[in-house]
């Protein structure tokens, strides 16, 4: 029985007549099973016994009443108004207070100037787009299944278009697209949570706010834009605005690309993020734009961060990097870096390194208002070798000395760490410290050599006068 045969409501699925039907069977205790839902459709799924009044019984799969749209609606012909009785199979448009589910294989917009709220309605797209192009759209879920696309983006003016609405995929692959000749955004506010596959893309003028929990969904996360080597903020970009935007326990084959960023997506973080879940890796292919907001922070973690392209670092915000550099080549990790593919690039604001290979192998380098943090509160190999780089032989580059700035606090009076490592025949970088930090005074800053004939440099702090407490 198909979802197009289950939009009405009920299935024949015999008649009983004569002795048969004086006899109907007792049908209470027969258990249904549903062996391809679509989403949660059909809900409550039973078998009952329906009298004609003819002297014939007809055995009726049952379930929970389920609206069907049988016609594609369009942003300029709406399908929630009063007179649209042609988009739906029995011929009732659903109202405010509509409780119950609603499917649909057709396009559907919501398309009214308003904020469209339905709390008790749930919404199933089956291979379809869906424009949320209201103000706001509030509704009980959204469930997707198969291949889908979810445009918030498209018309109404130059404001915000807001889905509030708690969003569950089926091993659905959903795109949310951007498609806009003037400025208009698109923003997540509900959580997103199931399996298959996301991707975010914008184009056009059209910028996709994330501001979901996606800690729920299992599958792959894909951010990707075609903005081109452009050195400020475009009109279509991705924003962070703040919780998870990438994903919680990952079910996937690919761990070390469930997270990726390929072509020329620009990524404003506006909010701080951080992809710390072990389960998943991060993917950089192409050329990403990373701006990350004053005081705000954008943390790579988890299980490592594989590039195949170049990353670069704007805003006067933080990057930190927290998990192991790798590389991809053919869409296969590696742990070799490859030119022209290994590219990290601090053009502005501060670069943290969290994780002692965080960068082994990169090309790093760092604008003229860039910085890399040293975290005098580091322990184990970070605090003994900073951010190891020996197989890359310009590990850091820049136009004059890197700045460095410290973070974090010292467990001791007087203590040494170690900003980075370099291989012994690497090109020599050069840094400059500030003259003290937390009352504490630089002493040192020098380099040393180790076993292996690799270089590391580092800072010595000391205790700096006395402190008085008055209370």
């Amino acid at each position: 029985v198909s979802m197009t045969t289950l939009s009405t409501n009920g299935y024949r699925i015999a008649t009983l007549s004569g002795a048969a039907a004086d006899t109907a069977p007792d049908v209470s205790n027969v258990q249904v099973a549903v062996l391809d839902k679509m989403g949660e459709l059909p809900r409550n799924p039973h078998l009952e016994i329906v009298d004609n009044g003819d002297g014939t019984k007809d055995v009726r799969l049952a379930y929970d009443p389920i609206k069907g749209m049988i016609l594609n609606n369009s942003s300029s012909k709406s399908c929630w108004t009063a007179t649209s009785t042609d988009c739906w199979a029995d011929g009732e448009v659903p109202g405010k207070d509509y409780s119950g589910d609603v499917y649909t294989k057709t396009t559907m917009y919501f398309s009214e100037y308003s904020n469209m709220i339905y709390n008790d309605l749930t919404l199933t797209v089956h291979g379809a787009a869906l424009h949320a192009d209201s103000y706001g759209l509030t509704l009980k879920q959204i469930n997707f299944v198969g291949t889908c696309d979810l445009d918030a983006c498209h018309a109404g003016g130059d404001q915000t278009h807001v889905v509030y609405t708690p969003i569950r995929l089926y091993d659905a692959n959903l795109t949310l697209k951007g498609n806009s000749s003037i400025e208009r955004w698109g923003q997540v506010n509900g959580p997103i949570d199931g399996s298959g596959s996301i991707t975010i893309y914008s184009e056009g003028s059209g910028t996709w706010k994330m501001n979901s929990d996606m800690t729920g969904f299992t599958g792959d996360v894909r951010y990707s834009g075609n903005n081109g080597e452009v050195e400020e903020r475009p009109g279509r970009y991705v924003e962070f605005m703040g919780k998870s935007p990438f994903g919680g326990d990952y079910e996937g084959n690919d761990p070390w690309k469930a997270v990726q960023f390929t072509g020329m997506p620009w990524v404003y973080v506006s909010g701080t993020v951080g992809m710390t879940n072990v389960q998943r890796g991060t993917f950089v292919s192409g050329h990403v734009n990373f701006e990350v907001a004053n005081g705000k922070s954008l943390t790579l973690g988890g299980l490592s961060t594989t590039y195949g392209g170049t990353l670069t670092k704007r805003g006067t915000g933080a990057l930190v990097l927290a998990s192991e550099a790798k590389f991809a080549a053919a869409g296969v990790q590696q742990d070799t870096p490859i030119a022209d593919t290994n590219n990290l690039v601090v053009a502005a604001g501060t670069l943290e390194v969290a994780a002692v290979d965080a960068v082994n192998g990169l090309a790093v380098s760092f604008g003229p208002e860039a910085s890399l943090v040293v975290n005098v509160g580091a322990t184990g190999d970070l605090k003994t070798y900073g951010a190891r780089n020996v197989k890359w032989e310009t590990p850091f580059a820049a136009d004059a000395a890197i700045p460095v700035v410290f973070a974090g606090e010292m467990a001791a009076d007087s203590d040494t760490f170690a900003i980075c490592t370099i291989s012994e025949t690497a090109v020599t970088p050069t840094f400059t410290v500030p003259a003290k930090y937390a009352h504490r005074k630089v002493t040192a800053l020098g380099w040393r050599t180790n076993d292996d004939g690799s270089r590391t440099y580092e800072v010595a702090l000391e205790k700096q006068g006395i402190l008085l407490i008055v209370r």
